[in-house]
């Protein structure tokens, strides 16, 4: 119920669940017939909770019966609620107490404290918790600041320490005033309460690297070299991602001559690779390829960047990314979740072999329905870099002759088989990729002769809406391999963070890399995938990144649109 709750499923829809995900089933009648009952009848079982006293949730009864259980014997969020609103279970209000303990099982941010002896557990109210952790960070960080560097850089941080870090680096980054918890933070760690307090807080417990840090802090990087951001890493992370792109080099240079034999599940691709995007775009994380099967048929390859060969599990590159969940591109410089060395590594690259996870999508050209997909490791060839407007011209057969005709050949399949699919699509969902002229709100800053701020704004020509539409596909196809080889993802539906490319952006996604991991590991088949149980608890955790990020990218566009408009 928790999870129907907070994804506000419609009244009498209906909802695929695996046998896993049913705890319990209450027998008694919800009485629930329209949106609107549903809406109250959540809204009564938040304010049970809300305006419960402080402490008041005791959890001494429900303690004392679980030690007389058997191993196997499990207590519902029904028993659960006899327990912790015992006055409220012979009222009419018994069913809302109910979904308002299920609420409170659901929570992972709920925190509990061991009362006397005999007493069991009670609530403890969230400021005071946030009070502990704060405590508790403040007085490590004043400790880290006397330490050698040698000693910051083999420090491992813990998940309550990178919660807090990620505050600081929210706050860093940040051009506008800062939330009152960060304030509230950098008032305790003897820091000024503005953006560059907390880079150098940062800085001085050796969460991010002192390597020219203050000469970039205010430089606009997002034309910049590769290892222009650097300094936002930890010292731990920036040698483990230049290692890794040592090693991935030799292997991509040994796939290259032959000197490194493939995997078993591994597969040669001998089409061309083409990379889609931005004239100013270094890193590339997906390619697009297709063959022609027969005169009805044709062969769609999408391929995404094996960043998991890069980030290993629990390293330091990867511990730094689930604290960031995402990277975040702001209008005057980015903001990488991981190192751009370790990018350099996963990115498809025009000298180098690459390596990747491959969706082969078989199209009958038609319909535009999909006959067959297959999934596999990849070793791919160099790519061929090709920019919206150069595809663009390719797709409306302007100035072709100024291409190779093996790029205006193999394009001219890509988008015919890209059109079929996108003409299947019903109405409702192919309305928003119709027109061509449609405006998207992205922002852009950049420094002009006079350095100025100047905003620029882009149209959403017919090759952002083909690798869209291409890239959707494949995060579909996905998720029906996932389903049906019984692999659990860190997503669930209705999800703000739930998007149509599933998997299809690692480099910039953690989810994606999760998704990628489990992906892999049923491919390889050397061991089992990570449970459900722990997906969904990486998802919650990834929701709240993704929602405080969002924040922090409106107020950035923001101070860019109105400083471009005081400039004029």
């Amino acid at each position: 119920l928790a999870d129907v709750l907070e994804n506000d499923l419609t009244v009498g829809k209906m909802k695929k669940v695996a046998d896993g995900e049913i705890v319990s089933v209450w027998k008694e009648e919800s009485k629930l017939e329209s949106e609107r009952d549903l809406f109250n009848f959540v809204q009564e079982a938040r304010n049970i909770i809300q305006n419960s006293p402080s402490r008041s949730l005791n959890l001494t009864p429900l303690c004392k019966e679980m030690q007389v259980l058997g191993k196997k014997r499990t207590c519902t969020s029904g028993e659960i609620g006899d327990y912790l609103f015992s006055s409220l279970m012979n009222g009419p209000r018994r069913f809302a107490a109910r979904a308002a303990a299920a609420m409170l099982v659901g929570n992972d941010h709920i925190r509990f404290s061991r009362g006397k002896a005999g007493d069991g557990f009670y609530a403890v109210p969230q400021a005071v918790a946030e009070s502990r952790a704060r405590t508790e960070f403040v007085n490590l960080a004043a400790s880290m600041r006397d330490k050698t560097p040698e000693e910051k850089k083999v420090f491992r941080w813990t998940r309550a320490h990178l919660s807090m870090m990620s505050k600081l680096e929210i706050g860093a980054v940040a051009e506008t005033s800062l939330n009152k918890a960060t304030r509230t933070l950098l008032k305790e760690l003897g820091y000024p309460e503005t953006p560059e307090g907390a880079a150098a807080t940062l800085v001085d417990v050796g969460y991010w690297s002192e390597d020219r840090s203050k000469e970039r802090m205010d430089s606009n990087v997002s034309g910049g070299r590769p290892d222009a951001l650097d300094w936002t890493f930890p010292d731990a992370a920036l040698e483990e991602a230049k290692r890794v792109l040592e090693e991935h080099n030799n292997v991509r240079r040994g796939y290259a001559d032959g000197s490194v034999a493939l995997w078993r599940d591994q597969k040669r691709v001998d089409t061309d690779i083409y990379c889609v995007d931005e004239f100013s775009t270094r890193f590339y994380d997906d390619g697009l390829s297709a063959e022609i099967l027969d005169e009805k048929t044709t062969r769609v390859y999408v391929h995404i960047a094996d960043v998991d060969a890069v980030v290993q599990p629990r390293g330091d590159i990867d511990r730094i990314a689930l604290a960031r969940g995402e990277s975040m591109y702001l209008p005057k410089r980015p903001f990488y979740m991981i190192p751009p060395a370790a990018m350099e590594a996963a990115s498809f690259n025009p000298v180098l072999h690459g390596l990747g996870v491959s969706i082969a999508i078989d199209v009958d050209l038609e319909t535009g329905d999909i006959i067959d997909t297959k999934v596999f490791r990849s070793v791919l060839r160099p790519i061929i870099r090709v920019t919206y407007d150069q595809f663009d011209e390719i797709a409306s057969h302007k100035h072709v002759d100024t291409y190779p005709k093996k790029w205006v050949d193999d394009l001219k399949v890509l988008c015919r088989a890209t059109e079929a699919m996108m003409k299947q699509r019903s109405e409702s969902e192919a309305s928003s990729r119709k027109d061509d002229d449609r405006r998207i709100a992205g922002v852009t800053v950049y420094g002009g002769r006079k350095k100025k701020t100047v905003v620029r704004d882009f149209k959403r020509s017919f090759g952002h809406r083909a690798v869209d539409e291409l890239l959707s596909v494949a995060g579909e196809q996905l998720r029906k391999f996932a389903k049906k080889k019984k692999c659990a993802l860190p997503e669930r539906t209705g999800a703000e963070l739930f998007a149509l490319r599933c998997g299809t952006a690692p480099m910039r996604r953690y989810i994606d890399l999760v998704i990628q991991r489990q992906i892999k590991t049923v491919l390889i088949g050397h061991q089992m995938p990570a449970r459900r149980r722990r997906m969904m608890d990486l998802c919650t955790y990834l929701e709240k990144r993704h929602s405080e990020v969002q924040k922090i990218l409106d107020s950035h566009r923001r101070s860019a649109l109105y400083l471009s408009l005081a400039e004029q």
